[in-house]
């Protein structure tokens, strides 16, 4: 290739990059950012479901428990850490493996404590019908059914209260 078709080439790319900056400033501009911002980490999964409206209100109250919840999550992930990092020790004492789950066990608790007090805070302003998404969020089991569909039992609108799993012929 000569210089005039480098130069071309270089040109083309430009512009292409150019155009794409452009048009997500003006996506952005146009719609005031993403249509779903991610929710955070803690317990954005409980509004998940949720309407936008509902979802935009308690957002901030999330962000807030987010941001009181790092340090607790931080001393659980330390503390899983910590008893690996005994796991692959040459020799380990059973007082020093103890020690390591019973401090794993109390962070762990802490954090679930701290999640389970702002779901009670969250859950106790919704509505029923609200409250019901998030039951049935909570019934979901993971991964696909034994069919290979996402949508289980639990989720059919049809299922009888209290009524165990679909019979699969």
């Amino acid at each position: 290739m000569n210089k005039t078709h480098w130069l071309v080439l270089a040109l083309l790319v430009s512009i292409g990059l150019n155009l794409l900056v452009a048009g997500m400033l003006a996506g952005r501009a146009l719609w005031g950012g993403p249509a779903l911002a991610p929710m955070p980490l803690s317990l954005g999964w409980v509004i998940r479901d949720l309407d936008d409206e509902t979802r935009t209100a308690l957002r901030p109250r999330l962000i807030d428990h987010a941001r009181q919840a790092r340090p607790l999550r931080r001393d659980v992930h330390e503390a899983q850490r910590e008893f690996n990092r005994l796991l692959q020790s040459e020799e380990v004492e059973q007082a020093e493996l103890q020690n390591a789950l019973n401090n794993l066990r109390q962070s762990a608790d802490r954090y679930e404590k701290a999640m389970h007090d702002m779901m009670a805070e969250i859950i106790v302003g919704l509505e029923p019908d609200q409250r019901r998404r998030i039951a049935r969020f909570l019934q979901r089991k993971p991964g696909p059914s034994r069919d290979g569909l996402e949508t289980r039992w639990q989720d059919h609108p049809d299922r009888p209260p209290g009524s165990g799993p679909l019979r699969q012929p």
